[in-house]
C-alpha cells in the first residue's frame, strides 16, 4: 500500500505540473474524475485495461477510440503512459493524489455531511458559506450521504474535526451523562 502511494504521487504531482504549466489544470481535473467515474462504473473497462495478458498497442488503441477527441491531449497522453508504463493500475490512487495537490494548491475543504434527508440547494450553500468562514477555505466540496439512523440534524466531519448535531448524537450524548448503556 505505501509503495502505491508513492508511485501515485509521483504521477499525480507530474501530471499537476504539466496541467498548470498549460492552464488547464481545471479541465483535466474534471476529465480524471469522469474517467474515474466510468472505470467506476464499468468495471469490466478498468480490467480490460490492467489485465497484462492484453498487449499494450490493444489497450492503447482502446483508449483513443473510447475517448476519441474528447479528452485534452495532456490526459489522453497521460493515459497512455500509464499503460505503457503499466501503472494504470494506479488510476484510481493517482487520481486521488491529484485530488488531493488540487484541493491544497486552490484551498479546498472536503466537508462529509450526514443527513437524514436530502439537503437543499438553499440548504448546502447556507452550510458552504458558513464553513468556509469555519476552516477558511477558499471552496467547500460537500460530500453529501443520507443516514436515516441519525433520527434528525446532521453529522459533519471535515480534517480532523467531527460536529455532531444529529439527534441520535444528543440522545447518546444524554443517556452518557445519565449511565445509561
Amino acid at each position: 500500500m505505501h509503495n502505491n502511494y508513492k508511485i501515485a504521487k509521483v504521477y499525480a504531482e507530474g501530471l499537476f505540473e504539466i496541467a498548470n504549466t498549460k492552464n488547464s489544470l481545471a479541465e483535466i481535473n474534471e476529465q480524471l474524475n469522469s474517467i474515474k467515474t466510468l472505470l467506476k462504473q464499468m468495471p469490466e473497462f478498468y480490467y480490460f485495461l490492467v489485465n497484462p495478458l492484453i498487449s499494450q498497442q490493444i489497450k492503447k488503441n482502446t483508449i483513443k477510440i473510447v475517448f476519441n477527441n474528447n479528452l485534452d491531449k495532456i490526459t489522453l497522453n497521460f493515459l497512455l503512459i500509464l499503460i505503457e508504463r503499466r501503472r494504470i493500475i494506479y488510476f484510481y490512487d493517482i487520481v486521488d493524489q491529484f485530488i488531493l495537490i488540487w484541493n491544497k494548491a486552490t484551498n479546498t475543504s472536503v466537508v462529509e455531511i450526514a443527513s437524514v434527508i436530502s439537503l437543499t440547494e438553499k440548504q448546502q450553500q447556507y452550510l458552504i458559506n458558513k464553513l468556509k468562514e469555519i476552516t477558511k477555505a477558499n471552496y467547500i466540496k460537500l460530500k453529501l450521504k443520507i443516514d436515516p439512523s441519525l433520527i434528525g440534524g446532521l453529522i459533519i466531519k471535515f480534517g480532523s474535526n467531527l460536529i455532531d448535531l444529529s439527534l441520535k448524537g444528543q440522545i447518546e450524548k444524554f443517556a452518557l451523562y445519565l449511565g445509561i448503556n
